[in-house]
């Protein structure tokens, strides 16, 4: 890799490198400011999908605990058995197989996942998850997932509201749109600079 970006600078034979580089800073730096301003521009969609995906996991587990039964969730979890030994998307089926469904009401689904960076790549996918298992199992359900730790403090949230007669109303729920967020930073988690 560092070979192929030397063939990108012209050098003169008292340079080094690191000259190179910052002549080329210097002469675009007017470049780099577009670059500035497209990285916050990222960095704010990420902020956004993060408040959108908040709200959305408040609601939906509100809503799930409305009308949660165990009645809902051992059929529930038979189903998602049964789909998941179907052919499906590797994504999708790898972020199932590693979640549990740990609520279930006529309309919600709550699947509890190992870590919170886990149940944040699944709630960012979570109408492609939905769209999979509504169509394999034919009926309408809305998903949200949490971390094991999240799931273990709205449990105890659950119980203590029901021990002291709170009960569960619905709360609207809107669409939910989330804003393209830079792929690379999922992968390397680094910044690429890039002079025009």
């Amino acid at each position: 890799l560092e070979i192929i970006l030397l063939d990108y600078f012209s050098f003169n034979e008292n340079e080094t490198i690191v000259d190179v580089i910052n002549n080329d800073v210097v002469n675009n730096k007017d470049n780099i400011v577009e670059i500035k301003e497209e990285k916050s521009i990222n960095k704010k969609n990420i902020e956004d999908n993060s408040n959108i995906i908040e709200d959305m996991i408040r609601i939906r587990v509100n809503n799930c605990f409305v009308n949660a039964k165990k009645a809902y969730l051992e059929e529930i979890k038979t189903k998602i058995e049964d789909i998941l030994s179907k052919k499906m998307d590797g994504k999708i089926k790898s972020i199932l197989l590693d979640a549990t469904v740990v609520a279930a009401s006529d309309e919600y689904l709550i699947l509890s996942c190992n870590t919170k960076k886990d149940s944040n790549i699944a709630n960012k996918m979570f109408k492609e998850i939905e769209e999979e298992i509504n169509k394999k199992l034919n009926q309408e359900y809305k998903i949200v997932f949490l971390s094991e730790e999240e799931w273990n403090t709205e449990k105890n949230k659950y119980v203590n509201n029901i021990k002291n007669n709170k009960k569960y109303e619905m709360m609207e729920e809107k669409e939910y749109f989330l804003e393209p967020e830079p792929i690379i930073n999922d992968v390397f988690n680094v910044d690429k600079v890039e002079i025009i």
